[in-house]
């Protein structure tokens, strides 16, 4: 495999994994707090302050909305396909980087292609930049991994400081504008120094380009942040700031079942791969005992004159030896740390991901990769390629019926054969696949085979998802329902004003043409529909008697929203 077909065999299965379904379901999490500012800046071309509910939001840096909004500009469209596409193309640009990166003097192209399946496929950063892919992790995460394997792949082939150094910058002073100055500087410089530390190679620390690096980070950071922090409106961003990272960490209250479960939740996140760690320790002991290239023994004892080439077992030249070492030690020294700190959540060493997958990359390809663990990843291929052969072939009865009260009967008799017919046609490859994938056998298989049938099969099933299991989820929806409740209910042709809803993730989805009250005198005099939450009712009363409720719409959250109407004489309409 070489570096091109490598490359291009990743963008096949990152396609197949994240594309498909990409915007079938409804914001989830804190989706929209990212989708919202962006619709804010491309309507009042304020790019410096992001807004919410017609108010600043002072928690984030604005990188995500400003690349949600890019892709709303780009595409001309806004739905949650187009909202959650620039933290797929993050993460492919991360599995592209580990591939580009890999070559003589770091992990080969086939280790290279390895790590980038693991890496866009750990459950952690699938749930941030697939699931929920607006939300701050889905870029923040890529932007620091790609820091992070640049350095490493650049460092240890010898290229130029400059390059080593500067563009590893940029990244992470764009991992700052996602989430601010965070842990994914310690997570770098905990790598850096270690591996610099061993190698003792300390003067790469002293080169002009870590400065200019530093400088780079840091100023693409202050060129938004110093032009913000005079703003009016971000009058006390500083101290929301300090609440949102060094009070929680010294003055938040201790939840003992939160924090027991930091350290399981973030091995969680980092599945399936995470279960090859045992035969990473076992690897890298392996490999890690130096001989000597020549006699076998050491050069000091043969009385030769110059040292031989020194390698370690199954072939590892000793200084990558070293690095991947040093990698490890760092790698596990800051997940552990970090959890056990009161505070923190699991969500925040997703950044160690990447390392993680070249770890793992690296002890299962070449020589000295265990034989029996060739087979037991075969084995879990085999039983994944099961499974998703048993959705292949209930997709098409799947997709074409929606389950009711009345269960299976009520389903086959209300049977779409339409779309039955075309699930039934994305099904025939997806199994065709999984009976290639049950044929073949262990013993032939390289870990670039495995890596590749494993995304293969994972991309499989997320097709089948996209074709069949979405129209189930969304029959949970609460946000759609809520907007179309008060589309239906407002006039068509008249506006409406949206007065201190705070996060309200339906307004994403509004037809109605609408506008921000941040307070009740705002609130126009003309206005002609009102939406403002119930708890609200007593102030609007008081201080605008001339609206009135025409309507009390219900959320599935047991929200409920008041939609008055200016008019002498309103006929009131039934609640939802």
């Amino acid at each position: 495999m070489n570096r091109l077909q490598a490359c291009a065999l990743v963008l096949v299965l990152w396609a197949a994994i994240y594309l498909p379904g990409l915007g079938s379901t409804e914001l989830k999490g804190e989706e929209g707090r990212r989708i919202l500012p962006a619709i804010t800046m491309l309507e009042t071309g304020n790019w410096l302050v992001p807004y919410v509910g017609g108010k600043p939001f002072l928690r984030k840096p604005p990188l995500v909305n400003w690349a949600i909004a890019a892709s709303f500009k780009m595409t001309g469209v806004r739905n949650e396909w187009t909202a959650r596409l620039p933290s797929a193309l993050c993460v492919l640009a991360l599995a592209l980087t580990i591939v580009a990166t890999s070559g003589p003097g770091w992990i080969g192209v086939e280790a290279g292609f390895v790590a980038a399946i693991m890496a866009m496929t750990q459950f952690g950063l699938l749930a941030k930049a697939r699931f929920a892919g607006a939300e701050i992790e889905g870029i923040y995460v890529p932007l620091s991994g790609i820091a992070i394997v640049s350095w490493l792949g650049w460092w240890a082939q010898g290229r130029s400081p400059w390059l080593v150094w500067t563009v590893p910058g940029v990244f992470l002073g764009l991992a700052s504008l996602a989430k601010g100055p965070s842990f994914h500087f310690i997570f770098f410089y905990a790598i850096v120094f270690t591996v610099i530390g061993r190698a003792k190679r300390w003067r790469d620390l002293a080169h002009p380009a870590h400065f200019t690096a530093l400088a780079i980070a840091g100023g693409l950071f202050a060129a938004w942040a110093v032009p913000y922090f005079r703003t009016p409106e971000a009058k006390g961003a500083a101290a929301v700031w300090k609440r949102q990272g060094i009070d929680r960490f010294t003055e938040s209250e201790f939840n003992a079942e939160n924090y027991f479960l930091n350290l399981p939740r973030g091995l969680m996140d980092q599945l399936p791969w995470v279960l090859l760690a045992p035969a990473l320790v076992a690897v890298m002991r392996r490999r890690a005992r130096p001989t000597f290239s020549g006699a076998g023994v050491p050069p000091a004892a043969s009385g030769a004159a110059a040292p031989a080439a020194q390698v370690c077992a199954g072939g590892t030249p000793a200084s990558l030896a070293v690095s991947l070492t040093s990698v490890a030690l760092a790698v596990g020294a800051c997940f552990v740390l970090v959890l056990l700190v009161p505070g923190t959540l699991p969500r925040y060493v997703l950044p160690l991901g990447a390392p993680l997958s070249i770890l793992l990359a690296w002890a299962v390809t070449g020589e000295g990769a265990s034989e029996a663990l060739r087979r037991r990843w075969h084995l879990a291929n085999k039983l994944l390629a099961v499974l998703v052969l048993v959705l292949a072939l209930v997709a098409p009865l799947a997709a074409g019926a929606a389950l009711g009260v009345g269960g299976v009967h009520e389903a086959l008799r209300g049977l779409d054969f339409a779309v039955a017919f075309r699930s039934g046609l994305v099904s025939a490859p997806v199994i065709a696949g999984c009976a290639l994938v049950l044929a073949r056998s262990a013993a032939r298989l390289t870990a670039a085979w495995l890596a590749g049938m494993s995304g293969g099969l994972l991309g499989a099933g997320l097709l089948l998802y996209a074709v069949a299991a979405v129209r189930w989820i969304n029959r949970a929806d609460d946000i759609r329902p809520l907007a179309r409740a008060i589309d239906a209910a407002v006039s068509a042709g008249d506006s409406l004003v949206i007065y201190d809803s705070g996060y309200l993730a339906a307004i994403f989805y509004l037809r109605t043409p609408y506008r921000y009250a941040a307070t009740i005198e705002a609130i126009p005099a003309d206005t002609e529909w009102v939406l403002a939450r119930e708890r609200e009712r007593s102030k609007l009363d008081e201080k605008r008697p001339d609206l009135a409720v025409a309507q009390i719409i219900h959320g599935k959250r047991k929200d409920e929203f008041l939609l008055l109407q200016r008019r002498r004489e309103i006929q009131k309409l039934p609640a939802r």
